[in-house]
């Protein structure tokens, strides 16, 4: 609208009553909550394809069509606000318990179109469309240690969300081999895609419950003069293009095998993205209007139409602008990329495998003032945090082969993270896991890592077999987490920031064994899994007595508008976030020798692992172990058709992230049940 200028959502001095008027009514209210039975989950997909032989060549086309509409309602928990107000130890000064249920519907189409001019020389087009919904609403009490009195004054959160996601994307390959020329091999391909993200009016709402001897009496807008009702409207475009090429040639000798490879790889990805946040104040709404139990209520045209609704004869104040610099942002990278490598087989024994890759990146992102199309960052400033960097990164590997069953491999190399487009933006997205905010740092580094992996394999002939690897990662400038302050219970506020090291070791088991070594009757019974044993560390590189900023400590005081953060983070060194000492996933499947039946007990399960670190004394919070048993079961009545029947989550567990021996965010999924048939002609 005209007011959303320079002089942000509120408008001037001059704005009138009328102009604010028509501003709260363009806006859609009738949003809220109602109570429903939600449906069972349903989904379908149908694929055909057909090859077509000719005289120039053959021809195929293979097209699909998938659906998904499913219902997820789940208990959650979670705090924020840590500390000691309210209570004589610790506990969150703000707290949540309540309720969420979200709608996700799901499609997807797919056409792919395949010529082959003979066996040398095929072309592949692929064209991909993705579109997601999800339509989520939360009702959960809120206990606020400010404003909470119980059996008197309670609190009642509502927010709701919306948003749909998109993606086309059409690819177009080729591979060609020529026999006349040593059989010289070469492939390609090309491919364009666009993504869209809208999140139109996302509302999040604070209710009052006042009660009279417990019993609840009126429910209204909560009666403190800071407290807003908050809209938010975010829009998000992708553009990318991506093209490469390899191109090999084997040679042969006596006793031995060699292929050489060289290759490119292109990708330039451009984001156009912005996020208006603002928030409808209590204070500027009439006392005798704010009373209501659903927004849509309170909003209805017939209220916002009246004069009597606005507090000011003008509405002046009924609109608190939260839309910051950098909420709208252009983003752009670049990565181009060459290889050459060389694999070596001799005597059928050892076998050497090596490369290096050579990658040309570079990455910016560009916040804007807030409401205007002008840059937040002088060019200047925008030059020194924009990455540009190239590197070189080898690779080897070595392979003994001591028999028909058994070999040994070794691995070296150095690879990199880079940081994603939202990474570098100071706007806030939401952590899918946790719905944690999280923002990124404009000046954030790529992670460069060297890698060191020896593992034994034995593959046996009945099938089964085992590998144990031992791996040690060295890492430098590693991506990780620290915990912004939050304002008023919001969700807590994470900073995406580079430590200055980090170290990651440990072994993992993997196997596959039937239970034939019993009974040869017990063979169609099998065990898998892998087991990982592991530990890690990280130094942030917090240090203020040396005088000298690390990167860490220069990207956490831009964020916080800080002179000293030694002060903010509780642990210099620790585990790197997201890490578990130890992860364990078992399967325990039995496949029947008639073939009509196949049943599966699944079990995965992760050590503690650091979502949140802490910050001013207070213990990270770490995500508890997750026991997840679930159980397939798999009916063939002839060959073209399958009935599966699954039950997941078979223990009921729930999720959690405690920090301080409370639970910062839980979440009880409960146990789902599914049954599905398919059909193949």
């Amino acid at each position: 609208t005209a007011l959303t200028s320079d002089a942000g959502l509120e408008g001037n001095i001059n704005t009138t009553l009328g102009e604010r008027k028509n501003l709260i009514q363009s806006l859609d209210w009738d949003v809220g909550i109602s109570e429903k039975d939600v449906d069972p989950a349903m989904n379908f997909s149908i694929a055909l394809g057909d090859r077509f032989e000719s005289e120039v060549g053959t021809f195929g086309v293979l097209a699909a069509v998938s659906y998904d509409n499913e219902w997820e309602v789940v208990q959650e928990q979670s705090g924020s606000s840590l500390g000691s107000l309210g209570c004589e130890d610790k506990c969150f000064a703000q707290y949540y318990d309540g309720t969420s249920t979200e709608q996700n519907v799901r499609w997807s189409g797919t056409l792919n179109l395949g010529y082959e001019l003979n066996s040398n020389n095929k072309f592949e087009l692929t064209n991909i469309a993705l579109h997601d919904m999800s339509d989520r609403v939360r009702n959960r009490d809120y206990f606020d240690a400010n404003e909470t009195e119980e059996g008197v004054t309670e609190l009642r959160r509502v927010d709701l969300t919306y948003e749909e996601r998109e993606m086309f994307s059409t690819q177009l390959k080729g591979t060609h081999n020529f026999a006349e020329l040593n059989n010289l091999f070469f492939d390609w391909y090309g491919g364009l895609s666009r993504a869209n993200r809208n999140a139109p009016g996302g509302l999040d709402i604070v209710y009052q419950q006042n009660l009279v001897d417990g019993v609840l009496e009126s429910e209204q807008l909560q009666d403190v003069a800071a407290t807003n009702i908050t809209r938010e409207y975010q829009v998000l475009h992708d553009d990318v293009e991506t093209f490469g090429w390899n191109m090999g040639m084997p040679f042969y000798g006596d006793g031995y095998e060699l292929e050489l490879k060289i290759g490119g790889d292109f990708s330039e990805k451009k984001r156009d993205a912005s996020n208006v946040k603002f928030g409808i104040t209590h204070r500027g709404i009439s006392d005798e209007y704010s009373f209501g139990s659903n927004v849509s209520d309170i909003f209805a045209d017939e209220n916002t139409a009246n004069d009597a609704f606005y507090a000011s004869v003008t509405g002046s104040g009924i609109f608190d602008d939260g839309t910051t610099d950098g909420d709208k942002y252009s983003a752009a990278h670049k990565l181009d990329a060459y290889y050459f490598m060389a694999d070596y087989f001799y005597q059928n024994t050892w076998r050497f495998t090596g490369g290096v890759r050579w990658e040309d990146f570079s990455q910016v992102s560009v916040g804007y003032e807030a409401h205007t199309n002008f840059f937040e960052n002088t060019l200047q400033e925008i030059q020194d945090v924009a990455i540009n960097e190239d590197n070189f990164f080898p690779s080897l590997a070595v392979t003994y082969i001591m028999d028909e069953e058994m070999q040994f491999r070794l691995n070296l190399s150095e690879t990199t993270i880079r940081p994603d487009l939202r990474d570098v933006s100071s706007s806030f997205f939401v952590d899918p896991l946790t719905e944690f905010l999280v923002r990124g740092s404009p000046s954030l580094q790529s992670s460069n890592l060297k890698n060191v992996d020896f593992r034994f394999e034995w593959y046996m002939p009945s099938g089964n077999n085992l590998s144990v690897a031992l791996f040690y990662k060295d890492i430098e400038n590693p991506i990780e987490m620290v915990e912004l302050a939050g304002v008023g219970g919001a969700s807590p506020q994470l900073l995406t920031a580079n430590a200055q090291s980090g170290k990651l070791s440990g072994i993992e088991v993997d196997f596959l064994t039937d239970f034939g070594f019993i009974n040869k009757d017990w063979s169609s019974a099998f065990l898998s899994g892998n087991v990982t044993l592991s530990d890690s560390s990280v130094n942030l590189g917090i240090n203020d007595s040396d005088g000298v900023d690390s990167l860490f400590e220069t990207q956490l005081k831009e964020a916080l508008e800080a002179d000293t953060v030694s002060n903010i983070v509780t642990n210099n060194e620790r585990r790197l976030v997201g890490h578990s000492e130890w992860v364990a996933n078992l399967q325990m499947g039995y496949d029947s020798d008639d073939g009509f039946h196949s049943t599966s007990l699944i079990y995965n399960v992760f050590g503690p692992r650091i979502i949140v670190p802490g910050t001013r004394g207070n213990e990270d919070a770490e995500e508890k172990s997750f026991h997840s048993v679930d159980l397939v079961y798999s009916y063939f009545p002839n060959f073209n058709s399958k009935v599966n029947f699954k039950v997941k989550n078979m223990l009921g567990q729930e999720k959690e992230i405690e920090q301080e021996g409370l639970t910062l965010w839980g979440q009880d999924t409960g146990t789902e049940f599914s049954l599905s048939y398919s059909y193949e002609f």
